[in-house]
């Protein structure tokens, strides 16, 4: 595998999110590499003697990506060799970050962003809840009423003023 030719990166400037360094060569599982996501495509890659392996660049969009991880569409019908190899394959990459203190830098990363989100829940108003159909039908007959008798009284007023005003 040759490299391509771009000068290497350090894992020290990568976000501490878009690196897995694993556990130490000793407490290794069998198969568990160092990984890192490719500046160039955005998908996980795994590094093998200091270098990006290579990797081919999806046409698909993320929505379908998602959709066939979570087993919601058939497997894409591309093949390999009609989809170009990515520009980051043979990215070399100097690992100058340790175990340790990359595991650490992420415990203090996520309980920074874990301080940052609030635990309060704000709790909105309530509306006031609109009558019952019943209430406003009795709430309409009452208004009818109190201008019948409105009205009423006013052409009774309006009567004897006029039967005073004669006599």
């Amino acid at each position: 595998m040759q490299h391509n030719g771009r000068p290497p990166i350090s894992v020290s400037d990568l976000p501490l999110n878009h690196v897995n360094l694993r556990r130490p060569e000793g407490d290794r599982a069998e198969g568990e590499r160092t990984m890192l996501i490719c500046g160039d495509c955005g998908t996980w890659v795994s590094l093998r003697r200091h270098m990006v392996l290579p990797h081919r660049r999806s046409h698909r969009s993320e929505a379908e990506i998602r959709a066939f991880a979570y087993g919601r569409r058939t497997a894409p019908l591309e093949r390999w060799h009609r989809q170009e190899r990515c520009p980051g394959s043979g990215q070399r990459v100097i690992t100058d970050l340790s175990y340790e203190s990359w595991r650490s830098r992420l415990a203090e990363a996520a309980a920074d962003a874990g301080t940052r989100r609030s635990a309060r829940t704000m709790v909105k108003p309530t509306p006031a809840l609109p009558p019952s159909l019943t209430q406003m039908a009795t709430a309409r007959r009452e208004r009818e009423i109190a201008a019948r008798s409105a009205r009423a009284r006013a052409l009774i007023a309006a009567r004897t003023s006029v039967s005073s005003g004669e006599g």
